[in-house]
């Protein structure tokens, strides 16, 4: 039943997004184009409209949409139709199996990478309250301190078409990734006409390899103790975490030399890149997804202006709109490329000024600030609470060893050569091709100017700054200049572009190999909670907990980050008193509180806290977890049974002799003893 709640589910949100992008087509070049304009304009939408008035329950909006859509669809048949569109629908469809491909094999949701705060984002805005809503993770604050207009739209997807937590998570995962493969074949077929170079750029950008895939393929050895899967995930996971990492334990000859480790105590730099391809074998629903949709969706946007034959001043005027609105959302979507998505929508209007072809400055005006006034509530209460750091200079200790450098960025540092190259020939497209090269170039030397000085430290000061910003750089660099690279009619050069993108595409083997060997008796449990539900009596307390109330929850602390702590509230869509306190400490920052709730909690657990009934009282709580692995300590059970009897009544899904596994629930909300 699960498997055809899923299936129905998609086919309504398919319908739906079809018949809009449809619909916005007749005022947009492309369908990839409409499709994109259509969700971003419902999320921005419903983002500006909750903070003043929170939506609640939406269920009632798909069966009046999937009726509309489906008029709109009945209405528009000779259009649908037509090969183009059917064309433009087919990418789409492959890249939204894709994704769906990989979260199926890997659907469980638990503390491995980001995946269980990405579904804690999202589960933040499944009330529809006014928004900032709840903090679920820390319940008596607000949830005021993120970028998450990702999680919101995957959360107003879930709220439309009343889906579980787990569905929106793999659902938005997917999605992303459709409309993003639909906007690269888009962006690729208005400069190259072959099918086939075109499906070779977008098989770059989707397996992901960078520079270091061809390194790690010469050079990597396994260690001997270690298996096949250690191998794979070392070359999977090293493709981005290369330097600091596996430069520094290439075993080869190839590798000792050329990458040292440093002077006695050095310990190397932490510089990862993870790029739009690296995104599927990470799962991860994760602010860089976002981002890379809207640096493709501005790719798209410009090749639209460029390329569109006789455009109209009022396409031309919306679509600049768009792509200036790009600069402003990824504020509140993955503010660390912030900076780079301005310079690339920047150095594309002033190549179009100084080569005497005006941008619509109207159109990108307008976009730009009307995308600031739709963000002004957000952004009023994120730059305030927002822990994230300002721009500093980098310490010459702290910059990318050249042999690193260049071992990483190589196809980079070629395409943009080559480039400015077809700009000196006066190439096919020498002026866009230039003037994408200056921005990449622009960017890449940046991030080796300047970073944003977060909390981290040590050898990992700049990490979450290279690790977006090199990610943005190799994702664009492979699209947008490989791409045109081919569209030159130089044999050579096509040839060489070739070659350098199935250098990048021998990762394909390595991801291929990771997926061969995951594990995969969870697959298609897309719910996102089959490592807990497997045991029967966890999965009847998941659902109970699901159908019961809204109410507070409190789950005992089992580490400050990074552990199964939570994940009863978590799947609930309830609100903890607190979960993973490392993780608030670098959010939010100077919040001791934080720790103090930590320490009660473990008390509380142990059965040794002096006031339980009174603190679960301050703290609203309606419903105490007692767990399997809680239920080892009987005698604190017994204790704390009789702190709080009073208040709340013991309800038991489990009992193996004196382990009892259950709640305590809140009387008022069950009824009594």
């Amino acid at each position: 039943m699960s498997l055809i709640h899923f299936a129905v589910s998609v086919l309504l949100i398919l319908i739906n997004l079809f018949a809009l992008s449809i619909l916005l087509s007749r005022w947009l070049p492309s369908l990839a184009i409409a499709r994109a304009t259509g969700v971003l304009a419902i999320v921005c939408a419903g983002f500006f409209l909750e903070h003043f008035v929170g939506l609640g329950r939406l269920g009632w909006i798909w069966p009046v949409s999937t009726g509309v859509s489906t008029l709109v669809l009945l209405r528009t048949r000779e259009i649908w139709r037509s090969v183009s569109v059917a064309g433009s629908e087919m990418v789409f469809l492959i890249g939204f199996a894709y994704g769906l491909f990989w979260r199926a094999s890997s659907p469980a949701i638990t503390p491995s990478s980001e995946r269980m705060t990405d579904l804690y984002f999202i589960v933040n805005y499944l009330e529809g309250v006014r928004l900032p809503p709840t903090d679920h993770w820390l319940s008596a604050l607000r949830f005021d301190f993120y970028y998450g207009l990702q999680h919101y739209g995957a959360a107003l997807m879930a709220r439309a078409f009343e889906l579980p937590p787990g569905y929106a998570y793999s659902l938005g995962f997917s999605l992303i990734a459709g409309l993003s493969i639909a906007l690269a074949w888009d962006f690729s077929a208005r400069f190259v006409k072959s099918a086939a170079l075109r499906a070779l750029v977008v098989v770059s950008l989707v397996i992901g390899g960078s520079g270091a895939t061809p390194v790690i393929w010469a050079a990597y050895e396994r260690i001997p103790a270690s298996g096949v899967h250690a191998e794979v995930a070392d070359r999977v996971w090293g493709n981005a975490r290369f330097i600091g990492d596996v430069d520094q334990r290439l075993a080869s000859a190839p590798g000792t030399p050329l990458y040292p480790s440093g002077p006695p105590g050095f310990k190397a730099r932490s510089l990862p890149s993870e790029n739009f391809g690296y995104q599927f074998a990470l799962g991860d629903f994760h602010p860089p997804l976002g981002g890379f949709f809207l640096l493709i969706l501005s790719a798209a946007l410009i090749a639209a202006i460029e390329r569109t034959p006789a455009i109209q001043a009022s396409t031309e005027r919306i679509l600049s709109g768009l792509l200036a609105l790009t600069v402003p959302l990824q504020l509140a979507t993955n503010t660390w490329v912030f900076p780079l998505q301005a310079v690339w929508v920047a150095v594309w209007a002033i190549w179009r000024w100084s080569a005497h072809r005006k941008p619509d400055w109207p159109g990108l005006l307008i976009g730009g600030f009307g995308g600031c006034l739709l963000l002004f509530p957000f952004l009023k209460g994120f730059a305030e609470r927002s822990g994230q750091g300002a721009l500093s200079l980098i310490r010459f200790v702290d910059l990318t060893p050249w042999p690193q450098f260049m071992s990483l960025h190589w196809p980079v540092l070629l395409f943009i050569g080559a480039a400015f190259g077809i700009g000196c020939l006066r190439g096919r497209h020498s002026g866009l091709t230039c003037a994408f090269a200056a921005s990449l170039a622009i960017m890449l030397a940046l991030s080796e100017i300047i970073f944003l000085n977060d909390p981290s430290g040590d050898h990992f000061e700049r990490t979450n700054t290279v690790m977006k910003w090199w990610g943005f750089i190799q994702t664009a660099s492979v699209l947008v200049l490989g791409t045109l690279l081919l569209a030159q009619p130089q044999r050579w050069l096509q040839g060489a572009t070739v070659l350098c993108l199935a250098a990048l595409n021998l990762y394909a083997i390595d991801v291929f190999r990771h997926w061969s060997l995951i594990q995969k008796s969870d697959f298609g449990a897309l719910r996102g909670d089959s490592a807990y539900t497997k045991d029967p009596v966890t999965r009847e307390m998941f659902n109970y907990l699901a159908r019961a109330p809204r109410g507070v929850v409190l789950e005992n602390q089992y580490c400050d980050a990074y552990c199964d702590s939570g994940v009863f509230a978590l799947f609930a869509a309830k609100p903890l008193v607190v979960n993973w306190p490392m993780h608030h400490q670098t959010w939010r920052q100077n919040i001791g509180s934080i720790w103090n709730l930590k320490i009660e909690t473990q008390q509380f657990y142990a059965g040794n806290h002096p006031r339980a009934e009174q603190w679960l009282s301050v703290n609203q709580v309606s419903y105490v977890v007692w767990n399997r692995r809680d239920a080892a300590d009987s005698g604190a059970w017994q204790r704390i049974d009789s702190a709080i009897r009073l208040t709340h009544s013991w309800k038991e899904f489990g009992n193996e002799g004196e382990r009892k596994i259950g709640y305590w629930i809140r009387t008022d909300q069950s009824g009594g003893r």
